[in-house]
């Protein structure tokens, strides 16, 4: 698995989102995963937060109960400076680019955050 970004978060320490990535991925219900920062200008820090693509078993009606699910294991697998504490989210497809490679800045969150900048 790719790692989404290549530098690591700061949380009462570092974080690489390849080592979230690799726990994440690992879940029986996650087809692929992505893990970035996402700075809350409120607390003025920088929090991991998921993706996951879920595997086609899970229904459009469970995806919430799932992620819970997995958002729950997830924090019983890491320490607690590793969580992820932006929340996980349920995506699609992974944005990548033509090799394959991950793009962060075109995860929903990063785009929201980028459309918050420009106003």
């Amino acid at each position: 698995m790719m790692p989404c970004c290549s530098s690591s978060s700061w949380l009462h320490g570092w974080v690489a989102p390849s080592e979230l990535e690799g726990i994440l991925g690992s879940h029986p219900q996650v087809i692929e995963a992505a893990v970035c920062g996402y700075f809350d200008d409120e607390r003025q820090t920088e929090w991991p937060i998921g993706y996951a693509v879920l595997a086609s078993t899970v229904s459009v009606s469970d995806r919430q109960t799932a992620l819970k699910e997995i958002h729950a294991w997830m924090d019983s697998q890491v320490a607690s400076y590793k969580r992820l504490r932006g929340g996980l989210h349920h995506i699609d497809a992974l944005p990548k680019n033509p090799t394959g490679k991950l793009q962060c800045h075109a995860l929903p969150i990063k785009k929201q955050a980028q459309r918050q900048v420009k106003i």
